[in-house]
């Protein structure tokens, strides 16, 4: 069982990766536009946007709920994310 405090500090942290998610996708004008495989820049601001999303994940439900959990949810994001983009270098 979590204290409330904690349950707080994981709450932030999945609120404060997705501020960030959101802020670099602008920043780096990665809505709206093609996915340039070709330009190597592209690729890492796209994977540094994306990276949030699992980091944020895993330590806000490491926090939240447990490291069972975190690891389940926040790894298989990972590992999703991973997958996604090697596909999408294999397919283009």
């Amino acid at each position: 069982m979590q204290t409330n405090k904690n349950k707080w500090i994981g709450v932030s942290i999945l609120a404060l990766s997705a501020i960030c998610f959101f802020s670099l996708s602008h920043w780096f004008n990665l809505f709206g536009s093609t996915i340039e495989y070709q330009n190597p820049q592209y690729v890492l601001k796209m994977f540094i946007a994306d990276a949030f999303i699992p980091i944020g994940l895993y330590f806000g439900l490491y926090f939240y709920q447990d490291k069972k959990t975190a690891k389940l949810i926040g790894g298989g994001m990972a590992v999703f994310l991973i997958v996604a983009y090697v596909l999408g270098l294999l397919i283009h």
